[in-house]
């Protein structure tokens, strides 16, 4: 448990950088920095969501995800993974934690037994999820491919507002 919980804290800050606000669905939010215990530490942190940049991909064997910073907001981040690792030690030691459908997710498949890998490169922070199980990497890559999806939706609705508040300023002028 305690190796699930910590790759769950390291793997969820290398691959979560995404708007503040939570997507519906069926089963509930799939990103809801609100009320994630794992979420709230990156939401928590005034203009961090803002200042990040989120690329995931599906690959053959999995996906693999590249979140940038923009310069000056580093330590902000890495505080926000302290901030996620804090929460992967209380799951560690049995604590009850709220998660949104994403991190049950992502923990659902390190669970099914999935690699997880992260490291800090000159682009970024990169992380991997991969499997040699077919069913494996169809649970991974089904996860992956919800939260490319649910992220899509994401920005559309930021784009979207952002326009509208724009035509908004235009016409009180």
């Amino acid at each position: 448990m305690k190796r699930i919980a910590t790759l769950l804290a390291v793997g969820a800050i290398l691959t979560m950088p995404f708007a503040s606000f939570a997507t519906e669905s069926e089963a509930g939010a799939w990103f809801d920095l609100k009320n994630c215990d794992m979420c709230k530490s990156m939401s928590s942190i005034e203009g961090l969501m803002e200042n990040m940049q989120w690329d995931n991909h599906l690959i053959a064997t999995g996906a693999v995800s590249v979140t940038s910073v923009n310069a000056g907001w580093e330590d902000k981040f890495e505080k926000a993974h302290m901030g996620m690792e804090a929460v992967g030690k209380k799951m560690a030691e049995g604590a009850a934690v709220n998660m949104c459908n994403f991190c049950k997710s992502y923990g659902a498949c390190v669970m099914a037994g999935a690699k997880c890998e992260n490291f800090k490169s000159p682009a970024g922070w990169v992380g991997t999820m991969t499997s040699t199980d077919p069913a494996v990497i169809a649970q991974i890559q089904k996860h992956w491919q919800t939260t490319i999806d649910e992220y899509n939706k994401m920005m559309e609705a930021e784009k979207a507002k952002a326009t509208a508040a724009a035509a908004a300023s235009a016409t009180k002028k």
